[in-house]
């Protein structure tokens, strides 16, 4: 249907366009000469959309109960917030409390356009941050948020730090070779909580200590505790991951 009507933008999430192009290549079809795409401004690995087709990539972010509420511009340099239709807060997750410009907490969203059902300080418990007031280089003086960084009832409190598992993987992942699929779990060693990271990789196995090494350093550098790390091969956690 999205050939037949010229379709030539997508709004969903980054997993289901790939399965869009995945079926466009089982039917025949090349997914940048025949979709004609022209915006994908969506949720998702960002590198990889992008090649996949040959667009420029835009983040947004919204949830069911308000819709979409901020996007990225050319800049590509946090997302404009539609600040004549949402009134956007950062809260720290566990008290409520306002969250200063720049630190991590939890989006709480007030519309101003709906009349059927319009919801006032509504906290998804998603976690964002806001940049400080000012204009951006695209011109536009419209709030900016960061993107989506995890959820903020997956929040874990390792040795005093609030640690969610989203962030842990993002620092993993950022290691050259590794792909983005990650599984953070919490064990029980020596009498205390810890976290272990499982991150893939497709390189020589040969490889993994080193890089194990390097997401272990990352982790301890940005983080402040000490987070183990695991290097497997594709396909080891997909009964965890789903």
């Amino acid at each position: 249907m999205a050939i037949q009507y010229g379709v030539s933008a997508v709004l969903t999430t980054g997993d289901f366009l790939l399965r869009l192009v995945d079926v466009a290549k089982q039917l025949g079809y090349d997914p940048i000469r025949d979709l004609k795409l022209r915006a994908i401004p969506n949720i998702g690995d960002a590198e990889l959309l992008t090649k996949t087709f040959g667009l420029e990539y835009f983040k947004t972010y919204g949830f069911h109960e308000v819709g979409n509420i901020a996007v990225e511009c050319t800049e590509h340099d946090g997302l404009h917030i539609f600040e004549d239709a949402f009134i956007i807060q950062i809260v720290d997750p566990e008290t409520g409390e306002p969250m200063p410009d720049g630190e991590l907490g939890s989006v709480c969203a007030t519309e101003v356009c709906k009349t059927g059902s319009p919801q006032f300080r509504y906290n998804i418990m998603d976690l964002s941050y806001l940049y400080p007031p000012g204009q951006c280089a695209c011109g536009s003086w419209l709030r900016r948020m960061g993107p989506f960084a995890g959820r903020g009832d997956n929040m874990v409190k390792l040795r005093g730090v609030n640690i969610w598992p989203e962030a842990v993987g993002d620092i993993a992942c950022s290691v050259d070779g590794t792909l983005p699929d990650f599984f953070v779990r919490a064990v029980r060693a020596n009498n205390r909580d810890e976290l272990v990271i499982s991150v893939v990789s497709d390189r020589d196995p040969s490889t993994f200590a080193d890089m194990r090494t390097e997401i272990e350093r990352r982790l301890q550098q940005q983080l402040g505790v000490k987070i183990a790390a695991v290097v497997v091969r594709p396909g080891e956690i997909d009964d965890l991951t789903g």
